[in-house]
């Protein structure tokens, strides 16, 4: 909207209303001069903006579509060149995969033929401890006809020393008593060997029976001495 031109009142009292008016209304014509050559430059300013604008962006679009099919040649190319690396890649990996568990196969047999021997030597073992478990039953049926024998021994030893046990006293009962712990230490230690014995029967079983016949022995020898011992000194 057109601003209107306003002017003092001593201009106007001076050129006079007509001549003041018509002035005012010049500079109003000027002014809509002005701003319609204004606008239509401006128009054609826009609409030269408007036109190069669209130019331009025409030419972004056509660089940017080269660039983008260039990229995407080059992307094909480089995904090309990664499919053919990869698949030989997996090639040898399938490869050595396939080397890696026939390595696998050959130790699994390795280790059923070493676990099939290992039974062999199991079955074998299984039948040397029934031999030890038959000669076990063999040496416990002695030792009981042993110690039958010797029960025997120790009721007609006892009936026969009855009278001098009674005739010695409390001499003969401190003694007697010794003796007693004696064999129970004796044969405490005996049951501790025969213990032993059958938890170490598999890895020593030669020197487990030399060591209990020989402490057998040593505990009836000292057992049979010390009765003898005893005798002899009641008999002095």
């Amino acid at each position: 909207m057109p601003v209107t031109a306003k002017l003092s009142r001593e201009f106007y009292e001076k050129l006079g209303d007509k001549v003041a008016d018509e002035l005012v209304n010049w500079f109003n014509e000027m002014d809509a001069t002005y701003r319609s050559d204004l606008r239509q430059i401006n128009e054609l300013n826009f609409a030269r903006f408007d036109a190069k604008l669209a130019q331009r962006f025409a030419e972004v679009r056509a660089e940017w579509e080269h660039r983008f099919t260039d990229l995407k040649t080059q992307l094909d190319q480089r995904l090309g060149q990664l499919d053919a690396q990869w698949e030989r890649r997996f090639g040898d990996l399938s490869t050595e995969v396939h080397q890696r568990l026939d390595e696998v196969e050959q130790r699994l047999t390795g280790v059923e033929q070493r676990l099939t021997g290992a039974e062999q030597r199991l079955t074998g073992l299984e039948q040397r401890l029934t031999g030890v478990e038959e000669r076990l039953t063999s040496v416990e049926q002695h030792l009981k006809r042993l110690e039958n024998r010797w029960e025997q021994r120790f009721t007609a030893f006892e009936a026969e020393t009855a009278r001098r046990l009674a005739e010695a006293g409390a001499r003969w009962e401190s003694r007697l008593g010794e003796l007693d712990a004696k064999w129970e230490a004796r044969w405490a230690g005996l049951e501790g060997r025969f213990t032993g014995l059958e938890e170490r029967l598999v890895a020593a079983l030669a020197n487990q029976r030399a060591e209990l016949v020989r402490w057998m022995f040593l505990g009836w020898v000292t057992i049979l001495g010390a009765l003898i011992a005893v005798s002899r000194g009641l008999q002095g």
